[in-house]
């Protein structure tokens, strides 16, 4: 958090998502959009509707859509009744933690709860040490006039975004990449994504939420000029942009934009569906926000190169055993950015047989001695062009 703060080129959330995610390529680019859209629909519907419309999408259980809600209501009444230190929060949410043992869910369900509590420690540490150690130089998260318990409030429930979507924890990054570097440690490659989320989504949280946070306690934030634009491939050669930093009272975007179809557009919600006419070009996007009272806000240019034609990139996370034994079954994993238009695929040659058990996970069950080769492979379906790791295990009788 400190290198953060002293790192003077981070201005907005986007240069904190860039900063996160520039070592997963086109994953990375494609974590950032998912995630802003992901913010934005939970500021237009609250915690308990977001997790609602989760629930409905069959991303969680009943189970867990009820101990978020549960757990919303309890957080609020501990922080109306208490003005907790830092360790009395902690206190407070490893209690949460303590009681998954009791929990009645399947090990998935435990994670994503786990999670979100976890991360909730993480984003009450980051709040603390801001606020009532003052112990962050250089630049500095703004929280406008929120008091200290509703920006802790505000950005615990803002967690929920990244950890319910299940983007951050297992869609998209999988396992950390050699390369993060977290509060000046070195995350090694293969460390669960769910330790790493839980502190970038904290933070992208607490940068994202004076945006909208205030508003809720009746202190909207103004509407002013857009900061920045993401971007996800929705087919082969269609996108959709996203533009953020506009603040609350939006009442319409205008779009005026280069190398993009159409180049101009009005939009009621911050995203645009376009193509582009001159591939591996750059688009220039302007973006004016039109306020409830009539007063326009326009961004800088924001440019972005739109292209579903990129390579993805692939590597071991959990790489198979340089041995193994007739009959033993083991778990592999990829680092890859899997979103579209990148597709996971396995194979095994004679001995071996591989099975997909999730979107970066596989198991592999040997049942011949010899070598056997293990493939994953990443394929970019617009394209046909595909990247491939392997490895080669000594299978014994």
């Amino acid at each position: 958090m400190e290198d953060i703060a002293r790192d003077s080129t981070i201005e907005n959330v986007n240069d904190l998502f860039d900063l996160f995610t520039s070592d997963y390529g086109a994953g990375g680019e494609a974590w950032k959009a998912y995630l802003i859209r992901e913010i934005t629909l939970f500021t237009e519907l609250d915690f308990g509707l977001y997790v609602e419309a989760k629930h409905n999408q069959n991303l969680i259980s009943i189970d867990v859509r009820d101990s978020l809600i549960g757990v919303k209501s309890s957080f609020e009444s501990f922080l109306n009744n208490t003005q907790p230190t830092l360790a009395q929060t902690e206190a407070f949410w490893q209690n949460k933690i303590n009681a998954l043992s009791t929990f009645t869910g399947c090990d998935a369900e435990k994670e994503v709860l786990l999670s979100y509590y976890e991360s909730a420690i993480g984003f009450a540490r980051y709040l603390y040490a801001g606020f009532t150690q003052n112990s962050f130089s250089g630049s500095t998260i703004e929280f406008r006039s929120c008091n200290f318990s509703q920006a802790l409030l505000c950005g615990t429930l803002a967690l929920v975004t990244g950890v319910v979507s299940g983007v951050i924890l297992y869609d998209i990054t999988g396992y950390a990449q050699a390369g993060v570097i977290l509060q000046g440690v070195q995350i090694l490659q293969g460390t669960p994504a769910r330790v790493v989320a839980s502190a970038v989504v904290g933070v992208i949280a607490a940068v994202n939420m004076y945006n909208w946070c205030c508003s809720w306690f009746g202190e909207e934030p103004p509407c002013r000029n857009p900061t920045g634009v993401g971007h996800r491939v929705l087919s082969c050669g269609q996108y959709e942009l996203t533009v953020y930093g506009a603040g609350n009272g939006v009442v319409s975007y205008i779009w005026n934009n280069d190398n993009t179809i159409p180049a101009t557009a009005t939009t009621q919600l911050p995203f645009l569906t376009v193509s582009v006419p001159n591939p591996g070009q750059p688009s220039i996007i302007r973006v004016t926000a039109v306020c409830a009272d009539q007063q326009e806000f326009s961004s800088d240019e924001l440019e972005r190169t739109l292209s579903s034609n990129e390579s993805g990139a692939i590597g071991w996370a959990i790489a198979p055993p340089v041995e193994a034994n007739v009959g033993q079954t083991v778990q592999v994993a990829v680092s890859a950015g899997i979103a579209f238009p990148q597709t996971l695929s396995w194979s095994a040659s004679f001995g071996g047989g591989v099975s997909s058990t999730g979107t970066h996970t596989a198991n592999v069950t040997f049942w011949a001695s010899g070598s056997v080769t293990i493939t994953a492979t990443l394929t970019n379906t617009c394209t046909g062009q595909p990247v491939s790791v392997s490895r080669t295990i000594i299978v014994k009788p």
